[in-house]
């Protein structure tokens, strides 16, 4: 299994040498992807969203949210959004890097992506009850195993783009959040368990799509 000092490796290797994709948006979003490395088993953390949210409503997610005009950066966004959501204290994170940006389904909203690591994690993560239904942890080794993706193919504006899909204890990741673990995936020496060229030439496809429309 992947060490500490090897993923942080993999992955601040990976983004120096590969373009990060970015929008131009208003509205803007930062989350956070928190690899655990304790003395446990690596694992990634998820949170699942209530019924009561006005969108993504019970929808498998990272903490994060919208950048509000107390933050100075979208990383700040992100790791105080993760301390609201779950009690996960800014101080326990190392901020890795940003992964590509990724847009809403409404294209309304840029969204960044930060790959954090904890050594420490807190004795108990606190959700927020109005926004966080359940907290849970995904073995890194499990997020590997192929068998628990698929690919759905789906329309956008008269073209088709690969959404994909994660199973794990009942709940599906999937969506922007899928994107943004297979991103991650794949910069560690694994590699992702999905074939993302295709993701890749999407995202210039879409690019291009977004800059004609504005």
């Amino acid at each position: 299994m992947i060490s500490y000092e090897e993923f942080v490796d993999d992955i601040r290797r990976g983004l120096k040498i590969r373009e990060r994709h970015q929008y131009r948006r208003i509205k803007r979003a930062g989350v956070l992807l928190p690899f655990i490395f304790d003395e446990g088993d690596p694992r990634l953390l998820l949170t699942r969203r209530t019924e009561k949210l006005s969108s993504h409503r019970g929808e498998v997610a990272f903490p994060g949210g919208m950048k509000d005009n107390i933050d100075l950066s979208i990383e700040e966004t992100a790791l105080r959004e993760a301390y609201e959501e779950v009690g996960l204290e800014p101080e326990r994170v190392e901020i890795i890097g940003q992964l590509d940006d990724l847009i809403s389904k409404n294209e309304e909203v840029m969204v960044t992506p930060h790959i954090g690591v904890i050594r420490e994690p807190p004795p108990l993560w606190s959700p927020n009850e109005g926004e966080v239904a359940r907290v849970f942890e995904v073995p890194l080794v499990t997020l590997y195993d192929t068998s628990r993706w698929r690919t759905e193919h789906h329309e956008w504006r008269g073209h088709i783009i690969n959404i994909y899909y994660f199973d794990y204890d009942g709940e599906v990741l999937w969506g922007l959040s899928a994107y943004a673990t297979l991103l991650a995936l794949d910069l560690t020496a694994a590699g992702s368990p999905i074939d993302l060229s295709e993701y890749y030439r999407q995202t210039t496809k879409v690019k291009s799509i977004l800059r004609a429309r504005d």
